[in-house]
């Protein structure tokens, strides 16, 4: 699984010091001053902002950059191996060669009570993959066919799979090797509460995958 470690900062920012967020509060009510005001007050604007930044140099240098650093890696490592923990994977195959321009259709159902979504899929290259289906429901924004290799490591947002649902993959082999190869596919998802089910319902169009 690919996690980017930034995500942290964007998800669960750190905590500024009081004084430097007051600070940088009235730093940016003045550059908004400069932007809006006339030329003497862009001047007084101007003048303002000037001694904010010599308020606020002695506490930025004051930060342990490193400590800060360390802190933001800590909680990154920590989060990814939360979702670590909370995601499932469930692994797909045709269990036979498919031969070129052969179609075959996969059908899985998750072995877990309660609700998940599938969020990866990662495909053996040289198929195309004709469709994909929660219960009826194609996930594809239109009957297009993708190649395998396009739609691995895609971070996906797919309809909720419930329980008793099956989840279909209608693949085709266009690989080079005569005597074909079976198709094998890792299905990464995690558990939904009821709540984050009937969200995740309500934007179904706007989770369709969306094919070349």
């Amino acid at each position: 699984m690919t996690t980017s470690m930034l995500d942290p900062l964007f998800e669960e920012p750190q905590p500024v010091p009081s004084e430097l967020a007051v600070l940088v509060d009235r730093l940016r009510s003045a550059v908004v001053a400069v932007n809006d005001a006339g030329s003497l007050e862009h001047r007084r604007a101007r003048v303002a902002a000037q001694h904010l930044e010599f308020e606020i140099a002695p506490l930025v240098e004051a930060l342990d950059l490193e400590d800060v650093v360390a802190r933001i890696r800590e909680a990154a490592v920590a989060k990814y191996k939360e979702e670590e923990q909370s995601h499932e994977v469930l692994m797909v195959s045709t269990n036979v060669r498919l031969a070129q321009a052969q179609t075959a259709q996969i059908t899985a159902r998750p072995a877990q009570s309660g609700a998940v979504q599938i969020f990866r899929i990662d495909c053996a290259p040289g198929f195309l993959i004709h469709d994909i289906r929660i219960g009826n429901h194609s996930q594809f924004d239109q009957m297009r066919s993708m190649r395998s290799e396009d739609l691995s490591g895609r971070r996906l947002r797919l309809e909720p799979l419930l329980t008793a649902m099956d989840f279909v993959m209608v693949v085709e082999y266009v690989g080079p090797d005569a005597d074909g190869v079976p198709f094998t596919a890792s299905l990464r998802s995690k558990r939904l509460s009821d709540d984050a089910v009937t969200a995740a319902r309500a934007h179904r169009d706007a989770q369709r995958i969306e094919t070349p």
